[in-house]
Order: structure tokens, then sequence, then C-alpha cells
């Protein structure tokens, strides 16, 4: 993306930041399946109800909505540090008999679901195990 268009974009996913957040909607922003169910619909029309004929007319790739809710997504979601699908992490440590070692590389398979209360994303481990990760109680950077 030229830098045109990325300080477009950046404006866009900034006005969705200030527009919803934690003091402006009162939405739980812990969970992650009930804030994609958010993502899906209010930040969603809210981006294509103001932005939608910008986006048309400034950016070929049809797929930029989707990039910018996720990038809302993501920035608000607890403490704005989840890993992305499609990120590395490294494991620093599991809470599981049959884990992962500490140290393994991965790649996020999944967006976050929650299980039992946890959420869960997929992990395709280096190794060739694939192995979910539980925020909050597993250990892990992203690199």
């Amino acid at each position: 993306m030229n830098e045109n268009l990325n300080k477009y974009y950046n404006l866009i996913v900034d006005d969705l930041n200030k527009t919803f957040n934690r003091n402006t909607v009162n939405w739980d922003f812990d969970d992650a399946s009930k804030l994609l169910l958010k993502t899906k619909t209010s930040v969603k029309d809210y981006l294509n109800d103001w932005y939608g004929s910008v986006i048309k007319n400034l950016f070929e790739d049809k797929d930029i909505v989707i990039d910018m809710l996720n990038d809302w997504f993501y920035e608000n979601y607890k403490d704005g540090n989840f890993p992305r699908f499609g990120e590395r992490i490294k494991l620093i440590s599991m809470d599981d008999p049959y884990g992962i070692e500490p140290g393994t590389t991965g790649v996020i398979n999944s967006y976050p679901i929650t299980v039992f209360n946890e959420d869960q994303v997929d992990v395709k481990w280096d190794n060739g195990r694939s192995l979910a990760i539980i925020i909050g109680i597993d250990k892990f950077e992203r690199i």
C-alpha cells in the first residue's frame, strides 16, 4: 500500500478506535466471541455507512474492510496485544501435560474462540503439531 493510502487507512482505523472503545460503548472487550459479533455488526455498519464510498474509491483491495475490522478488533480486544491470524509466536509455557515444549514457535491458525470461558486460538506449531493456546493461561510472545 502506498504512503497516501496507508495514511487514509490509519485515519479510518483511528476513527474506529475513537468511536468504539471501552469509554464510548458498553461492550465486553474481554470476551472474544461477543466482541467479534460487535465487530461484524456495529463496527462494520459504521465503517460502511461513514466510509463506504471513500473505501471503494481509494482502495483497489476489496478485502480492505476486513483488514480494518481485524485491526480494530485486535487493537481493542483485552490488552490490545492479542496475536493475529497468521502471526508467529514463541511458546514460553503451556499448562497442559501433553503440551508443546517451551521455546517452540508456530503460526496462529484461527481467530479466537471462547470455550469454557477461555479464549483459545489454534496454532500450527513448527514441530508439526497443532494445538490451541489458552489466552491468559498459556504464556507466549509474539515474534
